[in-house]
Order: structure tokens, then C-alpha cells, then sequence
């Protein structure tokens, strides 16, 4: 197994690893930032994982559009979380989706 493989697993595992402590912290606090960063990380941590499966290429794969999906869902929630830290949730949540609708589209929308 190449070393950039095991860089991406560890990468992955410590992400998907982080995910269950932010909820602890969101269920002990209920302060819904560490609820969102918590998906935030869990989604990227997903997306880390796919990745390790998909050839890389200048095609899409089908593994390349669920990886991106993933992603982008934990970016969205990432913002999502800064902007419930400074009282802008739902303006955030708008603009993430503002940028993540158009990006979904185009890469579902090649052939």
C-alpha cells in the first residue's frame, strides 16, 4: 500500500474520529455549533474515506459524485456551525447553499 494511501486512511479515520466528540460535547453543552461541526467532520471524514476507492482522473466516477456530495455537505455544515457561532445561521446556511446548488448541478449534470 503506497504511503499517500496510508497518509489518506489515518486522514480519514482521524476526522471520522472527531465526529462522535463533538456530538459528547454538543449533548453536554446543547450548543448546536459542535452538532453541526460534528456532521461537518463526519461528512468529510466519508468523503476521505470514498476517495481511497475512486480512481482519480479527469473523468467523474460514480465513488468521485458521492465523494463530492460528501464534501460539500460537510462544508455546508461547517459554515453552517460558524455562522450558528456568531447568531447568522440561517444567512449562512443560505449562502453555502447558494454555492453548493450550482456546484452539485454541474457535476451531476455532466455526462
Amino acid at each position: 500500500m503506497p504511503l499517500n494511501l496510508i497518509l489518506r486512511l489515518i486522514n480519514g479515520l482521524v476526522t471520522l474520529y472527531f465526529a462522535p466528540s463533538l456530538y459528547r460535547t454538543y449533548r453536554n453543552t446543547q450548543r448546536r455549533f459542535y452538532l453541526y461541526w460534528g456532521l461537518g467532520y463526519l461528512f468529510y471524514g466519508i468523503n476521505i474515506i470514498i476517495r481511497l476507492f475512486t480512481p482519480e482522473g479527469i473523468e467523474i466516477s460514480l465513488g468521485g459524485m458521492i465523494a463530492f456530495f460528501f464534501v460539500m455537505l460537510g462544508f455546508v455544515f461547517m459554515v453552517v456551525g460558524v455562522g450558528e457561532l456568531i447568531d447568522k445561521t440561517k444567512l449562512m446556511l443560505a449562502s453555502t447553499l447558494i454555492i453548493f446548488l450550482p456546484a452539485l448541478q454541474y457535476v451531476f449534470g455532466t455526462e
